[in-house]
């Protein structure tokens, strides 16, 4: 198991998951491996219950993105962090989201656009279709009705902000990297230095483009 202080991102695809990933890489922090990550989110989909499943999360400091903002597991139907502040209650956890819904949902349809799932959506049965419904329910994923999917955003922002408020309120950073957010956030809240080059990656819209703000 790794010794050092585990951070789970908590946000939703789609809020700079992947900048937040880099940013913990660039902090020394040993983000959880392609193949883990996949082993953790397919034994979900199975059924395997989390608990079962921390091997997969032991060995490593960071995670984010699938299926570390899920809402909905296990038999409890509870989100992800719930399960993970018990088993790691010395972990950190960091919420990304966009600047509104709207940008999220745009964000989003251009994403399922390229992995040719909008607006036709992925076939009933298939691991795609299982995934997204896992996240979003079956209904919006049959239909990909931008309205549900909205709707299941804005639900986890608003309980997970209350969750944390409530329960573990230093133990929680709510950022949205284009507020500017960065280092200056991440830093204190994690007790650690900022980099050398001092400068935040934060990954465009644009797939592959990269910009840089402190």
């Amino acid at each position: 198991m790794s010794a050092r202080q585990k951070v789970f991102g908590i946000g939703f695809q789609k809020t700079g998951t992947t900048s937040l990933g880099q940013a913990l890489r660039l902090l020394g922090y040993k983000t959880i491996s392609t193949e883990d990550k996949k082993r953790c989110w397919q034994g979900l989909l199975k059924g395997i219950p989390l608990d079962e499943l921390a091997y997969c999360l032991d060995p490593w400091d960071a995670f984010e993105d699938n299926p570390f903002f899920w809402p909905h597991i296990g038999e409890e139907r509870r989100p992800f962090y719930e399960w993970a502040i018990v088993k790691y209650p010395d972990a950190k956890f960091i919420l990304t989201s966009r600047t509104s819904t709207e940008v999220w949902i745009k964000s989003l349809v251009g994403h399922l656009k390229r992995k040719k799932i909008y607006p036709g959506g992925a076939k009933p049965g298939t691991q795609k279709f299982v995934k997204r419904a896992m996240v979003y329910g079956t209904e919006a994923v049959s239909t990909m009705n931008l309205e549900l999917f909205a709707e299941v955003y804005d639900n986890y922002i608003r309980d997970a902000r209350a969750y944390f408020t409530e329960n573990a309120p230093d133990k929680f950073l709510d950022v949205c990297w284009e507020n500017g957010d960065g280092w200056n956030d991440i830093c204190p809240f994690l007790g650690c230095q900022k980099p050398l080059s001092n400068k935040f990656p934060h990954q465009r819209k644009a797939p592959f483009s990269l910009s840089f703000h402190k």
